[in-house]
């Protein structure tokens, strides 16, 4: 069968069908109703974001930079991904260098409130034919040094000798 709507329009109207599919009980049944016939909907049938994604790509691309990133939310206990502010968004990305990860966990690197990694941050970015980005994914292939939040002295309004004159 020739489709002749694109990948995206097709898909979505599969999520259209996936989010009545997953509320129904065992007993229950979905049909589509077309002027000329009625077809059961398979209660079993869902297609993961994973798989829209690899059905939509076209084009990834893939490149590194150096980047100085705001430590948004780190993960102390396992192996999910931090939360950073990266060109005034907030993304997440995992951290794959493993020394680096390592010594942290044993608190010989330590992370404060504000403080900002420099960082050579991996980038995959996936298209589709139409050249419309689909996804993008972070990732820190090395932590090159934490860069801790500088400490900001309260500048007065009034110079000492000010301060001094009226007491």
């Amino acid at each position: 069968m020739y489709w002749t709507q694109p990948k995206s329009a097709i898909l979505e109207s599969i999520d259209k069908f996936q989010l009545p599919l997953s509320e129904l009980q065992a007993g229950d049944k979905l049909s589509y109703l077309t002027p000329f016939s009625t077809v059961s909907i398979n209660h079993d049938f869902s297609i993961s974001k994973e798989s829209k994604e690899k059905l939509l790509v076209n084009k990834t691309l893939e490149y590194e930079k150096s980047e100085i990133l705001k430590v948004k939310k780190p993960d102390y206990l396992g192996e999910s991904k931090w939360a950073f502010k990266y060109r005034k968004k907030t993304i997440e990305a995992k951290i794959n260098d493993l020394e680096w990860l390592n010594e942290f966990r044993q608190r010989k690197i330590t992370i404060y409130p504000g403080d900002d990694v420099k960082a050579r941050l991996k980038i995959i970015a996936k298209y589709d034919s139409m050249g419309k980005l689909i996804s993008t994914h972070y990732s820190i292939e090395e932590v090159i040094e934490v860069m801790p939040m500088p400490l900001h002295e309260q500048i007065s309004l009034f110079t000492e000798q000010d301060l001094d004159s009226n007491s």
